[in-house]
């Protein structure tokens, strides 16, 4: 018998891993009409919200729907995890020091500097080659904005990637029982923070008192996108687990983001003079 064909109690816990690999792995072939639907459904989720999703030069997804892959071995996946929290609180301190909010001249300075050295640094790069032209056109475009919209983006990356990771640790680490699949707790813990961070509370996962049915903006929501992506699970579990890693840095999260301001919003950098500081 085939481990495909192999029902969940035929299957060793290695095998059960395997086949989850395998299965998840199936997911990354996101449509983008699918992607599109679910991200509508986000949307919708937190209209309405105390702080506004403003898209992104880099991303306007509200919820990444990647499943990633499991690891082999707990010690590979700590491993990663400790690097990419160390990366991430480095990202972090770099980008207040860079963008001290509450020193309009600092900021003005560093602009000036950093923007001057770095078109002196790309006069005498070879244009013809598409790397060369990249680099002088964000030198000539406002080298520090540029830089801190990538380490910006850089830092959403790892702690998405973080939230992944903590989430395989709960799931195939820690328990000494069969896994539960870890698709719909991604997506339902990764809609949740979406949740916390515009709403600036947490999310409830509720059903009505007549049967399963959700109740409420976040329960909707994740009931309907597991619909969505064909997630043959009902939201309830995977939703009451996702509320309950729900931390005040998630409702503070869009706080701090938010205070580098017109940098981030898509179209709102226009180049100007290096001496000027930008909202």
């Amino acid at each position: 018998m085939k481990d495909d064909d192999k029902s969940p109690s035929q299957r060793s816990w290695n095998e059960d891993l395997t086949h989850r690999r395998h299965v998840e792995l199936g997911r990354t072939s996101i449509s983008p009409e699918i992607r599109g639907k679910v991200q509508e459904v986000a949307q919708n989720m937190i209209n309405g919200a105390s702080i506004e999703h403003r898209p992104t030069i880099l991303t306007s997804d509200l919820i990444n729907l990647s499943p990633n892959a499991a690891h082999d071995s707990k010690a590979d996946l700590m491993k990663e995890y400790k690097l990419l929290e160390k990366a991430e609180k480095s990202l972090t301190q770099s980008l207040h020091a860079l963008y001290p909010e509450d020193n309009l001249e600092l900021r003005s300075r560093f602009r000036n500097i950093l923007n001057v050295e770095e078109i002196a640094r790309t006069k005498s790069i070879n244009t013809e080659t598409a790397t060369g032209l990249i680099e002088s056109n964000i030198a000539q475009s406002g080298f520090y904005d540029h830089t801190l919209w990538g380490m910006f983006h850089l830092q959403q990356h790892i702690q998405n990637r973080v939230t992944f990771l903590d989430t395989q640790i709960e799931d195939f680490w820690s328990a000494s029982h069969r896994a539960p699949a870890p698709y719909p707790r991604l997506i339902a813990l990764r809609l949740a923070k979406v949740y916390a961070n515009y709403w600036q509370e947490k999310p409830k996962a509720n059903t009505s008192s007549h049967g399963k049915d959700a109740t409420g903006r976040y329960s909707q929501s994740i009931e309907e996108i597991f619909e969505i992506l064909k997630i043959d699970q009902h939201f309830l579990q995977p939703a009451q687990w996702a509320v309950k890693q729900i931390t005040q840095d998630d409702l503070d999260a869009l706080k701090s983001r938010h205070n580098f301001g017109g940098i981030l919003r898509a179209g709102s950098f226009t180049p100007k003079k290096p001496t000027t500081d930008q909202p």
